[in-house]
């Protein structure tokens, strides 16, 4: 039995098969070209990179293609002005103008749980509700950390 268990054990580990998929992290940047207009919690303005047929322009807000295993994102923004600048990320997965996942930061924020999608990062021009930031957006980069659960 035992030369059995042996056997069964050195085949799959010639074939590679994975006993557990090990977790993986993928970084990924996009630039942004000054902050988006309007007010948070009153009118934002993302248009281009919410229109599915524009291609992304970056102003003011970025977007992200999370993978299809991946959980969880850490996001970290540089801007020119040198300051932590406020950021709401949101996905919407049904595309019915509600997000289904929102989470507002200052400058960076890690460990944040995301579904596979589009993550869109708002760089607004002012301070969000519950985030007070030093600086406010000009322009710069926006940098996702995507991590596979364990």
């Amino acid at each position: 039995m035992a030369r059995v268990v042996a056997a069964v054990a050195v085949a799959l580990a010639a074939t590679g098969a994975p006993a557990h998929a090990k977790p993986s992290s993928r970084t990924a940047s996009e630039p942004y070209q000054h902050a988006a207009l309007g007010a948070p919690e009153v009118f934002g303005y993302c248009w281009t990179v919410y229109r599915r047929d524009q291609p992304a322009e970056n102003h003011g807000c970025v977007r992200f293609q999370v993978g299809a295993r991946e959980r969880y994102v850490a996001l970290d923004v540089a801007d020119a002005s040198g300051l932590p600048v406020a950021g709401i990320a949101a996905q919407d997965r049904d595309h019915d103008g509600t997000n289904d996942v929102e989470f507002r930061f200052c400058g960076s924020v890690e460990g944040q749980k995301v579904v596979d999608g589009e993550l869109i990062v708002w760089l607004p021009m002012a301070t969000t509700v519950n985030v007070t930031c030093p600086g406010h957006a000009t322009t710069g980069k926006v940098t996702a950390t995507f991590r596979t659960p364990r």
